[in-house]
């Protein structure tokens, strides 16, 4: 299987042609602004619509102007983190394949104690699962934890034109 971008932006298109393709869908950008990397460039939008859920924000990451990563954050919190979590997960299992959730938590918690929403409430527990494609581009899923709260954090990503990027510097 393949992935070829992020919401009709095929991964390596230019941002002009990126914004067109929002706008297309009635959406635009709130803000662009360049990175401390001169060759990176982030577009913002706050309180889209992606995969049935309401997002706080989703960013768009150019790399010399090829579009190569889409992050979108959902809000969340303790007692629905888990649940939020196995929500957005299945929505992409359909689309793509089965995955596992890997966890990982810090002491004084552990996986299967009963207080898992706990931990990653309090930033000792993090879920995470991910979709890995041929072309080096991936899909992964995790969950943040924020001064202002708990996050789902997906990520739509490119590693070829990211590590291209990385290398021009």
């Amino acid at each position: 299987d393949s992935l070829s971008g992020f919401w009709g932006i095929p991964f390596g298109c230019s941002e002009p042609k990126a914004i067109e393709i929002l706008k297309s869908k009635g959406l635009s950008p709130i803000k662009g602004f360049l990175n401390d990397v001169k060759e990176l460039k982030t577009l913002e939008m706050d309180d889209a619509n992606f995969g049935n859920r309401k997002s706080i924000s989703i960013s768009l990451l150019f790399a010399n102007d090829k579009f190569c990563r889409a992050k979108v954050y959902y809000d969340t919190d303790s007692p629905h983190i888990v649940d939020d979590f196995n929500s957005v997960k299945k929505n992409l299992e359909v689309k793509y394949s089965e995955t596992e959730t890997l966890s990982k938590f810090k002491q004084p918690y552990e996986k299967g104690d009963g207080h898992e929403e706990t931990s990653i409430k309090l930033g000792y527990g993090e879920l995470i699962c991910g979709w890995f494609f041929y072309n080096k581009r991936n899909i992964l899923l995790s969950t943040k934890t924020l001064k202002s709260g708990v996050v789902l954090e997906l990520c739509y990503q490119d590693d070829i034109i990211i590590k291209e990027a990385i290398t021009l510097q």
